[in-house]
């Protein structure tokens, strides 16, 4: 309990910050309860990553998905400046689950993102990615790449990517344990 006040203090500022100039719910509601991505997101304190946040929440909630949790960001500067986002969510395309994501948004750039891709766990244990073909496609000689290939030049850290469930787990599964 006394963790979950903290918690509440710590992004209290952000929310009367940001949540007023955006129609989405407050900005707390989609963070992971981890002192460490609250006091990263405080110490920053920075207008743009503010603005990468609200655009990533408006453009999943936009695509349909359901229960997201921010988890992580990080910056980037080449190919282009911005924000890189990851967290856990549930959407299915196509008849499939996906359960985690990365979205970049440009600065500068709103209601707009330039990369998503999606992660999941398939029937028989198997990773699934969105977009297709996933990363680790390699054409046939004379074959040419799919456009959509290209959106995994945004999968660095690609471990901590794959195992961002195991690093946060969902919050159901830690409320149930207390």
């Amino acid at each position: 309990m006394l963790r979950d006040l903290r918690v509440l203090l710590t992004i209290l500022p952000i929310v009367l910050l940001c949540g007023a100039a955006w129609s989405t719910p407050p900005l707390d509601d989609f963070i992971y309860p981890d002192e460490e991505i609250i006091e990263s997101i405080i110490q920053i304190n920075d207008e743009r990553l503010d603005e990468a946040l609200f655009t990533a929440l408006e453009s999943l909630t936009e695509m349909g998905v359901a229960n997201i949790i921010i988890c992580r960001f990080q910056r980037i500067e080449a190919p282009l400046g911005g924000y890189l986002i990851d967290g856990l969510f549930n959407l299915k395309i196509k008849g499939k689950n996906y359960s985690t994501f990365r979205i970049g948004i440009e600065d500068g750039e709103p209601d707009t993102f330039f990369t998503f891709m999606a992660r999941g766990i398939d029937h028989n244990s198997n990773a699934i990615w969105y977009p297709l073909p996933g990363p680790d496609y390699m054409p046939e000689e004379n074959q040419v790449t799919p456009e959509s290939f290209f959106t995994y030049e945004f999968l660095i850290d690609r471990d901590e990517f794959e195992n961002l469930e195991n690093e946060f787990p969902r919050l159901e599964s830690v409320d149930s344990e207390e």
